[in-house]
């Protein structure tokens, strides 16, 4: 799986919890580059990656560009295959 967020995001926190939940790979497109440093001091963040989350942080511009055919395709060379969870999806839980 993969989404995008902020970096105090609480679509990241649930999306990382959901995908522990039901053992699945998951990748967060965190908006803003300046945090690949320092984002362990960021507790949305840092419980993520507890739960699984692994992070690509890109500049906000490049982030604009979510839905960006040329942007996924690049995605899609350094992560593989994924299915997109676009925020705002409730999910269902059986």
């Amino acid at each position: 799986m993969l989404t995008f967020g902020g970096a105090f995001s609480n679509h990241i926190a649930a999306i990382a919890v959901a995908a522990k939940n039901h053992d699945l790979d998951v990748v967060g497109i965190i908006r803003g580059e300046e945090l690949v440093d320092s984002w362990r001091q960021n507790p949305t963040l840092l419980r993520a990656y507890e739960d699984g989350m692994r992070f690509k942080f890109v500049s906000r511009e490049t982030y604009r560009k979510k839905e960006n055919l040329d942007f996924l395709e690049s995605l899609h060379d350094e992560f593989g295959n994924f299915y997109i969870v676009p925020k705002g999806v409730p999910i269902l839980w059986p």
